[in-house]
């Protein structure tokens, strides 16, 4: 593709939910191990195209603070959910634990897909087929920091 994508990240997400699930019932570590191939897919997937998102539609004077803020998000919820994980799996099992990552995941993508229907850009195309327009860039207002004149 040309340009990242919403709907290659929501669908990501999904496949995610999917991948996971299915790896938490598997009954031997091989077949595990197969379906982890899927989950790693996924991922590689939502990382590389949300990256490619944010940076495609940021302007260019604000790119680095965006992108501040999207790796500070990124990797702080690492800090926050691994407790709770970790929590689950000692006191459910492993099984549990990667179900909450499903659940995690399903709401994401629910929250992703109620902000498209309510931003009005899902639009019903020919026959069943739903379109969802280009991306539109955000009013920010901003102004350029002014550098401080050195007037001692």
């Amino acid at each position: 593709r040309d340009r990242a994508r919403v709907r290659v990240v929501i669908a990501g997400v999904l496949g995610f939910a999917v991948a996971s699930a299915i790896s938490s019932v598997m009954p031997t570590y091989a077949l595990y191990a197969v379906t982890l191939v899927f989950t790693g897919f996924t991922v590689v997937t939502i990382l590389s195209t949300a990256n490619g998102y944010v940076q495609a539609t940021t302007d260019a004077h604000l790119r680095g603070r965006v992108l501040a803020i999207y790796v500070a998000i990124l990797l702080g919820g690492t800090p926050v959910g691994a407790p709770i994980v970790g929590w689950v799996a000692d006191e459910l099992g492993p099984r549990a634990a990667i179900q909450l990552g499903t659940l995690a995941s399903l709401i994401a993508a629910a929250i992703a897909i109620t902000w498209l229907v309510w931003s009005g850009r899902v639009h019903r195309g020919g026959r069943l087929r739903l379109r969802l327009d280009e991306t539109r860039p955000l009013s920010v207002i901003t102004q350029p920091i002014a550098k401080a004149s050195a007037s001692n």
